[in-house]
This record gives structure tokens, sequence and C-alpha cells, in this order.
């Protein structure tokens, strides 16, 4: 008698897709791009590489819909494309009964396929960046000591299209550029961290669709509920409200102006690095270097001043001079500047009676005469 498979559900077909082009898009090695003989793997049909000698993904790991649900696609994906696949639990010791949550996270990451799962404690420091950012921040670097454990550069992550509507409001209500209002990237960068967003175009609804489809019970953080933080009253509130006053499709419409803003953002960014390149002085001199990676100019303080002409700064478009300015920033002291440090450097560029000199986090700048300079903060 033959045994019949369980019907596959669609919401579980669309994130198994999601995941798979995700990988195939940005982990994967194309036989166009090295010879499988060049780097020692052999060769299998479909361009795949052999199971567990493949690049190595990791999948973080909370316990609730979106990552379980994302664990499950992973699980049933990774192996069909050589992929080694591990999971992450961060247990932040933030609830009373995270360490149950924890271990329930990785038991349920294990049911559905993935075989390595490391929990990790971690302790959320209380600084002044706020409960939100400081979680955030210990979670990722839990991840990367685990990732670096493991051998893993490629981190898959569970946020979905309602994550990033929510995230293009929150910069909205914060009054961010289009940085901000671009949301988050399916492929970024954290340190050596590959961070990989697969679900940014699924749904809220098919992540626990798929869980129960599947029969797992995801976790439902308090914290999402939780209306001290912005993001909890932007996601039950706000979204809600939206959706019901202007129709379905809100979460929608603000993830697609992400993604057209991240365009915009990138080519900005691209070319205010150029031009922070060209106009960097060393001492009086213009720069008499050039770059084959602008992008490389953000990525590490060199602790060097950086001067500028006062007017080819002027002379700028608005939107590239005030990347240059982080980027100045950046390079002189590693230093991330606000917007509000931005319009003071801006009025000081501008405006001859403004102060010609600022103090800022991390970073002191001045006009004297002609030259606009950048130095670190001692």
């Amino acid at each position: 008698m033959t045994t019949r498979r369980p019907r596959l559900d669609v919401a579980t077909a669309r994130i198994r897709t999601a995941v798979r082009n995700s990988l195939e898009a940005h982990v994967m090695l194309s036989p166009m791009d090295v010879p499988r003989r060049a780097i020692g793997l052999p060769r299998v049909s479909g361009g795949a590489v052999g199971p567990g000698v493949g690049p190595g993904v990791a999948v973080a790991i909370s316990g609730g819909p979106d990552s379980l649900a994302l664990a499950a696609a992973a699980a049933f994906v990774a192996p069909k494309l050589g992929i080694r696949l591990s999971g992450i639990v961060i247990d932040h010791g933030l609830q009373t009964d995270s360490a149950s949550v924890a271990s329930a996270a990785a038991s349920a990451a294990k049911d559905l396929g993935v075989d390595t799962v490391v929990v990790r404690r971690i302790e959320v420091s209380h600084d002044s960046s706020g409960p939100e950012s400081a979680a955030r921040d210990a979670r990722y670097d839990g991840i990367a000591r685990v990732a670096a454990e493991l051998g893993v550069q490629y981190i898959l992550l569970g946020h979905t299209r309602d994550d990033q509507a929510e995230s293009v409001l929150l910069g909205l209500v914060r009054g961010s550029g289009s940085k901000s209002l671009s949301g988050m990237r399916e492929l970024s960068t954290r340190g050596a961290l590959t961070l990989l967003r697969p679900l940014l175009e699924v749904p809220r609804v098919d992540t626990l669709a798929s869980c129960a489809a599947l029969g797992v019970t995801p976790w439902m953080d308090p914290h999402n509920t939780d209306r001290r933080f912005l993001r909890s009253t932007i996601r039950n509130v706000v979204l809600p409200r939206l959706d019901a006053d202007l129709g379905p499709g809100v979460p929608e419409a603000l993830a697609r102006t992400a993604r057209l803003l991240a365009d915009d953002a990138d080519y900005l960014d691209s070319e205010a690095a150029t031009t922070f390149a060209r106009m960097r002085r060393y001492g009086n001199q213009p720069a008499a270097v050039s770059i084959h990676d602008p992008s490389a100019l953000s990525q590490a303080p060199s602790h060097e001043p950086v001067h500028f002409d006062r007017a080819e700064l002027a002379a700028l478009a608005p939107a590239i001079r005030r990347r240059v300015y982080r980027l100045a920033a950046a390079t002189a002291s590693g230093a991330s500047l606000a917007s509000t440090h931005v319009d003071q450097i801006d009025r000081m560029v501008l405006i001859s009676n403004a102060p010609t000199h600022l103090d800022l986090p991390g970073t002191t700048v001045e006009r004297v005469r002609a030259t606009v300079s950048f130095t670190a903060t001692h």
C-alpha cells in the first residue's frame, strides 16, 4: 500500500521558494564564477556541492513563528544545495523563563531538521542607547561569536515584510533620512558576518500559517505586545489602524517604498564616497590617491584628520554633502553623526557667521579660513 505524502501548504511553499532564491543568489557559487576543482569541491549535478562540504549557513532562531518557519524552510532547502546548516539560539536573559524558551526553540529547530543548534546565554548592557538597541547589539555580538566557533559566515534572519513596514514607519516617526527609510536589506554585513533576510517579501501571516501546517507551536514574545516599545505600538496599534482605515496593502506598500529608497540610497552613498575620495585633502594638499571600492572608506576609521576646501563642500548637492560629512567623521574618529550634528556642520560650511568650532560626540569640526577639518576628539 502506498503512503501518501502530506500536501504542501501554500505558505510553506512560498517560504521555501524565498529561502532557496536567497541562498542561490547570495551563497552558492555559480559555475561561471569559480571552477569547482579550483576550490577543491567535488562536482555534482545541478551545480551544487556535496553534503557537508558546501558553504556554512546558520539560521538565527528565537522560537517565534518567523524564525521557526525560516528554520524549517532552510532545513528543507539547504541539503539540496549542499549547504551546511546550523542554528543559533541567543538567550538574552531578559525574562525569567528565557532559558526554557531558548531550550524549547532549540528543540523545535532540531525537530524541523536543523541538526546542529547552539544555545548561547548573553548579557545585555543597560547603556544610553536604550533597551531595544542594547538587546539587538548584544544579540548580534552573541551570534557573531557562535558563528566564528561554527566556521559560519552567513546568518539567516527571519525578518518579514511586516517587519520591513514597521521599520519604515519607525524611520518616519524619528524624522530619519532615506538611509533609515530604506529599511532592512536582504543582504547586508555586520562585522565579519553576512546577514541574509530571505523573507522580506513574505507577510507574517505566512510564517504563522506555515508553523500551523508543520504542527509547530511558536513562542510569542511578550515584548512584541508591550506598548513601552515604539515598534510594538506601531505593530499592534498603528499598522492595524492604517490597514482598517486605508484598506489592505499598507505593509506591502511600505515595504515597496523601502526597496525603492534602498536603490536611491545605495547610489547616493556610492557617489558620496567617490566625492569624499576626490575632495579630501592631506594637510594642504588634495588627495592624490584613487580607490576602486569607495564604500570601503566608511568601513574602518583611519583616525587621521580629514580636511576639505569649504567652497568645494558648499558647491555639492545637499544629499552628497551631508553624506560626505558622515564619511569624514567616520574616517577621522569612527563616530556616527546624528542628523542634528550634520545640520550644525552644514551651517558652518554654508553660513559665514555660524560657529567655526563644533565639539560633537567623538569628533571635532573646525572651519579655519577656507578649510573645514574633521579630527578625533581626545
